[in-house]
């Protein structure tokens, strides 16, 4: 029996959440057994139209093999008369997925895309009326893959392609009129993707187009972009955003999975993406860090959040195509203020395997009401558990002074269609996290998750020490869970005045250790070998 001993040394800040549930509300809006959401950076898959409710879209399937035959767009309607979800539905009558949603400004009807058909591709689906489920279909160009859409003025239609037969370039096709799709135009000549690292935004204050890719040929990959001032017709140059000294010194900084784009209510461009580090010309998962982009800011680049361990604590892979902090996605308030999305793997969450992978939480953060130009603490929103949080999307605009993110429960962490572990019946979450919109600094109890303690050393192989920030203002309590969420240790209730060391009689293993007050609780993990 191994043994390790926590002393109480200061003070903690603390959560508004509740002593047992992550922030807000969660609505389970529907399952799906394809856990690989999409291969390169986030897409829009949850949009607010402020008439009528909120449209949620994502890759489902029931299939617990490996064919996947009744893959779909799946669908679902949160109506604000009613406050409640509609029944997801699938959006096509054939085999389709990988797509995206949009809103239309103009009717605020959802626009879901899919690649689908032999040969694959372009589909996009219309809602008649919100939430009806009854689709008109339109059908683009064949022969590309991975659609990406966003919808503006005048009911227009933008979508980002990619080349299936090479499964490298990006092309670029629009609807000015229902179903009448302009030929794709190779937007990425001279500077393909290589991979499915695309994105798109079209503006809804303007008839600014843009798209962005990551160009992986050779390390480090650079960041492309190319925008259009008139909806599409024609293009300028294509451009690059250039790569933020994340790491400094010798070490250089490359784009992985891609970047998200957003054209704010002013009309502002803003682009986020993670950024990894290349040492002797190998890329690493950790540390990443998270940064925003804007033509608007001087400089162009700010840093949002870094995430990482120590390379000993890493205790297993994060999986395939994924980094230890990623898949980022923008979002904004009534006033103004930017909200930045991701997903966050826990260094010391396992799953025990196969296929084991890390698991991984979700996390956000939100500017200063300056362009992004400066960010308050990342803030973690769901537990950690049994389960892997994965493929986050912020959603459009705030719904009523509310953040809602959705992203999919994975039971088992590792891509099913990777062959990274089973398949399982995946709930697909919507999180709704009340926040402050008031164009100034958040109320700094709205901050949660990231501990907020530090425990020292950990892993442990003997004594540790529970580090806390200031002294205790009211009555308090800690308790130690064991990864089958079982009650192991408790302290009772402590004061203000509580001091010394408490000791824990803990074989070796990973442990949850959360401390509560009247106000909430902060947790962090403590790994016993």
């Amino acid at each position: 029996m191994k043994h390790a001993f926590v002393f109480l040394v200061a003070s903690v800040s603390l959560s508004v959440a509740g002593p047992d549930f992550p922030i807000g509300r969660l609505d389970t809006i529907g399952w799906t057994t394809y856990d690989w959401q999409n291969a390169g950076p986030a897409v829009r898959t949850l949009c607010n139209a402020p008439r009528y409710g909120l449209y949620a879209a994502w890759t489902s399937s029931s299939d617990t093999g490996t064919g996947f035959p009744d893959r779909n767009m799946r669908y679902s309607f949160r109506d604000y008369q009613v406050n409640a979800w509609d029944s997801a539905i699938n959006v096509f009558t054939y085999q389709a997925g990988l797509g995206n949603l949009a809103c239309d400004p103009d009717s605020q009807l959802p626009l879901i895309s899919a690649h689908a058909g032999n040969p694959l591709g372009l589909v996009v689906a219309r809602d008649m009326a919100p939430g009806a489920g009854i689709f008109e279909y339109c059908r683009g160009a064949d022969g590309f893959i991975w659609p990406v859409i966003d919808a503006a003025q005048g009911q227009r239609i933008h979508a980002a392609l990619i080349d299936d037969a090479t499964r490298d370039g990006l092309w670029y096709s629009r609807c000015t009129t229902w179903c009448q799709w302009t030929p794709p135009v190779h937007i990425s000549a001279g500077n393909d993707p290589m991979f499915p690292s695309h994105n798109i935004t079209a503006s809804k204050a303007s008839r600014k187009v843009c798209l962005a890719w990551v160009q992986v040929s050779t390390e480090p990959y650079p960041g492309n972009y190319i925008v259009s001032d008139d909806g599409g017709t024609t293009w300028g140059p294509v451009l690059e955003t250039g790569i933020p000294d994340a790491f400094g010194g010798d070490t250089m900084e490359s784009f992985h999975l891609g970047m998200f784009l957003f054209y704010d209510r002013r009309d502002r461009l803003h682009i986020v993406a993670e950024v990894m580090p290349i040492v002797h010309d190998t890329g690493y998962i950790n540390p990443i860090e998270i940064w925003h982009w804007s033509p608007e800011n001087t400089p162009r680049w700010s840093e949002v959040h870094r995430a990482g361990c120590a390379p000993e604590h890493l205790m297993a892979a994060v999986g395939y195509n994924a980094v230890y902090a990623g898949r980022p996605s923008l979002a904004e308030d009534r006033n103004g203020g930017l909200y930045v999305a991701w997903e966050q793997f826990d260094s010391m969450n396992v799953e025990p395997g196969p296929p084991e992978r890390l698991r991984a939480d979700i996390w956000y953060a939100r500017d200063n009401y300056d362009n992004g130009m400066s960010w308050l603490p990342g803030i973690q929103i769901t537990d950690p558990d049994q389960t892997s949080k994965r493929f986050p999307c912020a959603v459009d605009m705030l719904a009523r002074d509310t953040l809602c993110i959705i992203y999919m429960v994975d039971l088992i962490a590792g891509f099913a269609v990777q062959s990274e572990g089973p398949a399982t019946n995946n709930p697909v979450i919507v999180q709704f996290v009340p926040v402050t919109v008031s164009g100034i600094r958040s109320d700094p109890e709205l901050r949660a998750g990231g501990p907020a303690f530090a425990i020292v050393p950990n892993p442990a192989r003997g004594q540790a020490r529970l580090q806390l920030n200031q002294p205790l203002s009211g009555p308090a309590e800690v308790r130690v869970f064991d990864f089958a969420g079982r009650l192991v240790f408790s302290t009772g209730p402590l004061d203000h005045s509580t001091t010394g060391a408490l000791p824990l009689d803990l074989s070796s293993g990973v442990y949850l250790i959360r401390m509560t007050t009247t106000l909430g609780y902060t947790s962090a993990k403590l790994v016993v070998r």
